[in-house]
């Protein structure tokens, strides 16, 4: 191979990494931009806040699901006597 071709394959190649470089920053600072922004934490809190939310309504319907069962076999043992 001759000089002006490793010449041009070296000119061709530094915008490329120039691209991806500022690629990658734009890249990276976005990533880093969810971390900062308080949107993303106030949806996080959101998300805990209903999980929780659904884990108490579970947790009640269950309780009333047993409770209830419980009081008609009473009233079934009770209307057989």
């Amino acid at each position: 191979m001759s000089s002006t071709t490793t010449l041009a394959n070296a000119y061709t190649r530094q915008p490329v990494r120039a691209a991806e470089s500022a690629k990658l920053r734009h890249l990276r600072s976005g990533f880093l931009n969810v971390f900062r922004d308080e949107d993303a934490a106030t949806a996080v809190e959101y998300a805990v806040m209903v999980a929780m939310i659904a884990v108490a309504c579970i947790a009640a319907v269950n309780l009333m699901s047993s409770t209830a069962r419980d009081s008609f076999q009473n009233s079934a043992e009770a209307i057989g006597q």
